[in-house]
Formats: structure tokens, sequence, C-alpha cells
């Protein structure tokens, strides 16, 4: 066990390798990506690098910051210009451990560190002095203002409005309303059987989660809705994936691997287990008159649970010891059937999951274009088409070299 002099030590030896890395990744020579968990310093990094880019030159107003939240954007800005504004009266012993502890090693010559020494503590004018100050804004602000700026090139209207979360989710609900009308009043269109589909397998609790969900994500279906040309071609690809035959149904599976059932063999397996144990016998009595007769639909589970487990899996015994000495071939029988059992339920639960997601997609559909056409008839945008159409923007092949060239004219870092 380590003492507390140990623990200490190396406590210390992870401070100064967290201290290195953090150092490292505010380095504004190079291009850096941080993940790490809540709590761990990002924020501080992200400081860190600022700091170092005004020191060696960059105007602010060069600069643009982009968080996920207004809180996070209001910190950042606050531990900047507070760092900033404590360099502008610190004295100079102050000053050398805040910028010996931000950039790691100062300038060997004394000339230059005076030159960085007086560049920090002008910073905060240079900050104060600056229009509008820093770029520190949110990842939702700065989409707005680029389709604010290129509204033709992103194909859409300068005049849109931004709705916040709460509008949205109630134009949503209003869409969602009107959408369960429609199905009502015709019940034998497409997604009205997807939704009757859907109302038999989940519970009237587990269908608004599906909606809720639908609404979520729906930028995520509609690009895979428009990687496709109609919704047959996508239940196609979706059906190749789960390598099922859309036109199948588990009834029809279940009637053809009756149809071709060995009967010899489940005959040979039912007699001998009718010379085993009290659970031989029961299962004997399952597969009595099937080599006789064909064997009724209803039944299948029951036959099923024969061979395999609750979780669909073959069971590991086939039968008594007794009744293996006495029928050698009862093993192979067995595992030979269980094993068409369970590639049959896994079938089954490819299809059953196409049939799911496919209502789910026709749901999705119509939920998803009620709300496209509300906001396009009103001019509105939600906070996720801010970040979808202005990432469209900049990789349209036909504008995005314009859009960018004209904001580099005043974006230097990000």
């Amino acid at each position: 066990m380590m003492n507390g002099e140990d623990i200490s030590a190396a406590r210390k030896e992870r401070g100064k390798l967290a201290t290195a890395q953090q150092r490292r990744a505010a380095n504004p020579l190079k291009s850096v990506w941080v993940e790490a968990s809540a709590g761990t310093g990002k924020t501080k990094v992200l400081s860190d690098r600022v700091l170092r880019l005004l020191l060696s030159g960059v105007a602010p107003s060069k600069i643009l910051c982009l968080t996920y939240t207004k809180a996070a954007a209001v910190e950042m800005s606050l531990r900047i210009a507070g760092r900033l504004s404590r360099w502008a009266v610190a004295d100079d012993e102050t000053l050398h451990k805040e910028l010996s502890a931000l950039l790691g090693n100062l300038p060997d010559s004394r000339e230059a560190y005076i030159k960085l020494e007086a560049t920090a503590r002008q910073l905060f004018a240079v900050l104060l002095d600056t229009p509008g100050g820093m770029k520190i804004q949110t990842i939702h602000s700065f989409c707005q203002e680029i389709l604010k700026r290129f509204p033709l090139e992103a194909r859409i209207s300068p005049y849109f409005e931004v709705m916040d979360d709460r509008t949205a989710s109630e134009a949503l609900a209003d869409i969602q309303k009107k959408l369960l009308q429609k199905i009502e009043d015709e019940p034998e269109s497409a997604v009205g059987q997807a939704l009757a589909f859907l109302t038999q397998q989940v519970s009237e609790f587990k269908f608004p989660q599906i909606m809720e969900t639908i609404a979520a994500n729906r930028n995520k279906i509609s690009k895979l809705l428009s990687a496709y040309p109609d919704e047959l071609a996508l239940r196609a690809a979706l059906a190749a994936r789960l390598e099922v035959n859309p036109d199948d149904s588990e009834s029809s599976l279940r009637q053809r691997y009756m149809a071709g059932l060995n009967r010899t063999d489940l005959k040979e397996l039912r007699e001998a287990w009718f010379k085993g144990t009290a659970t031989d016998v029961k299962n004997a009595e399952v597969l009595a008159g099937l080599a006789e007769r064909e064997f009724p639909a209803e039944e299948f589970e029951t036959f099923q649970k024969l061979f395999l487990t609750k979780e669909g899996k073959p069971k590991a015994k086939a039968g008594s010891k007794g009744v293996l000495s006495a029928c050698p071939r009862l093993e192979e029988i067995f595992y030979r059937e269980a094993e068409n059992l369970s590639e049959l339920e896994s079938k089954a639960a490819g299809l059953r999951v196409f049939a799911s997601t496919a209502a789910v997609l026709s749901l999705a559909e119509e939920l998803i274009g009620g709300y496209n056409r509300y906001k396009k008839i009103h001019s509105k945008m939600d906070y996720e088409d801010l970040i979808v159409l202005t990432r469209d923007l900049l990789e349209n092949k036909s504008v995005a070299d314009w859009v960018l060239y004209k904001l580099d004219g005043g974006i230097d870092h990000v």
C-alpha cells in the first residue's frame, strides 16, 4: 500500500502531466481537438489559447470563440476579461508568475520579455477599444449570423425568425395533433396503416416517446429520407440491410418451416422421449401425431419451446441420459432442429425490426413534412435548422468558396 507521502507525490506528478497537456493544447500554433470530461479544464484551455493569441499580436476582432450554450459564452468572456484586467494592474512579480504559468517558457532576452510584459499590460485596453468586443458566441448565434449574411446562397428567406425550444415544441405538438386527426379520417392510408401497426406493438405510454424521438431526430431522418428517390427504395435498402424479404411475414416463415419439417426424424425423436423421464415423456406428447398430420400453426410456439430457451438459444440437453443412450441419433436430430428454429427466430426478429422501422419512417415523413411546411410558410427556423443549413451552405461547392472568402476577411482564428 502507498503511504501519505507516496500519494502526495503521485498527485503532484499527475498535476504536472495535466498542466503540460493543457499547455500543449493551448498552443495557438497547433490545430487542436480536445475531448475531456466536465470540470477537467476545457474552458481553461480555450481561455489560455485566446490569451496566447492576443499576446502574439492577434487583434481581438480576428478571433472567434464558439460555445454551445450562452452560459459558456459568458463564462469565457468573463475569464478572458478578468485575466487581462488583472495583468493591467498586477505588480511585476505577479505578472511574471501568470505569464510563466501560461506560456511555460518565457523569452530569454531581457528586451523580448519587457516587450511581452508591456503587451500583456496593454491588452485589456485593446480589448475595451475593440468595436463590439471579442466574438465569443454560441454556435447557434454564429450560424444565424452567417445565414442572415448569405440568405440567397443558403436559399432561404432573408427575413426568417428563429423559434426558441418552447415555440418549436408547440408547433410540433400542433402538427402531431393534425396528423393523428388525418389518420383517424383516413385509416386506410399508408400512414394510417403504419400507426395501426405501431399501436399494436407498443403501449399508449410508449407511443408519445416514439413521436418525441422522431421530433428530436428530424434532421437526421430527413437526411436519410432524402438519400432515396422514394419510400419503396428506402424499404428495399432497409430489407437488404436486415437480410429479410419485405414480402415475408412471421406467419409465412412459419408455414414454410413447417412444410419442410423432417417428420420421420421427429417421429424417431418422439419415440425416444417416450422411453425417458417424466420431462421426456411430456416433450414426446407435444410431438404426438406430428408425423401423421399437419402441424397446427397455433401450436408452433409450444413446439419451439421444446428446443429453445426463453432467450431463443438451443437448450443445453436433448434428453435424459438414458434416452441419449437408447437413441444415438437423438442429439443430432434435436440440435439440428434447434439451430433451424434459432435461425427462423432470427429472421422473424429481422422482419419485426423491418416492419417497425418502416412504420416509424412512414409516420416520420408525414410529421417532418408538416413541420417543414409550417416553418416555410411562417419563415421560421429552429436551432437545429441553423446548424444544418449553415453546414449545407459551407459544403455547397458552388457557393462555399465565396462564403468562406468573405468570412476569412474578418476571422483569422476559430
